[in-house]
């Protein structure tokens, strides 16, 4: 597991947020019945939420850390775009306000079932999250993955990019500030550094403009 905390420091909150990967060891188990599983977790552990998501187009931990960010401070501000903290979570990784097509992305399929190896996130607002994390394993008689999530390479970086639409000017200009060039082809591993950088910089921006679009719906 990687995990965490993020802090709303205006109000003093803290959460704890952890990330992990699992192979699930049911021979049978359903999407709904997953979706009755997690719930039934989370309505024994107060303050949690547990969302498993597609980790197709996440760029890495950071992502679902400020992801994990955005979703507090949305219900605690009240400017949440659904009622659903875990709903609310996938439309912050994906940046968008679409519903349908956040969980086409980002949401949980079938075929994730059944290939067996799940991808979640723990937000807890005490220090459970070993706890609540062992329970899911065992109500799923699941096995630890090895989390491949900060794994840095250039094709994650470029389909990261292009299904965030982020162009190559936005990154430069990110670069600059930081007083570095971008480099477009055969990059090295300090340029993919870099570039992972900036663009957790833009994914970021791209929260923070979601949550100001429902300030000026409100």
């Amino acid at each position: 597991m990687i995990a965490g905390s993020i802090i709303i420091s205006e109000v003093d909150l803290k959460y704890s947020v952890g990330i992990s990967k699992i192979q699930l060891g049911l021979t049978s188990l359903s999407l709904e019945g997953l979706v009755k599983l997690i719930e039934d977790i989370q309505n024994d552990k107060k303050g949690s939420m547990i969302q498993f998501f597609n980790d197709e187009f996440i760029l890495n931990s950071e992502h679902v850390f400020n992801a994990a960010y955005f979703t507090i401070k949305a219900f605690h501000n009240g400017i949440n775009i659904s009622n659903q903290k875990n709903l609310e979570f996938i439309l912050y990784l994906a940046s968008k306000r679409q519903i349908r097509q956040c969980l086409q992305d980002f949401g949980l399929k079938p075929i994730h079932i059944s290939n067996k190896e799940l991808t979640y996130c723990i937000i807890s607002s005490s220090t459970e999250l070993s706890l609540i994390d062992e329970v899911i394993l065992q109500k799923l008689n699941a096995r630890h993955l090895p989390l491949d999530l900060n794994k840095i390479n250039y094709d994650k970086f470029k389909r990261v990019k292009d299904y965030f639409q982020i162009s190559d000017n936005q990154i430069s200009v990110v670069l600059k500030t930081y007083s570095l060039k971008f480099v477009s082809e055969t990059p090295s591993k300090e340029d993919l550094i870099s570039l992972y950088r900036v663009t957790n910089d833009l994914l970021c921006e791209k929260m923070a403009l979601l949550s100001l679009e429902k300030i000026k719906v409100n």
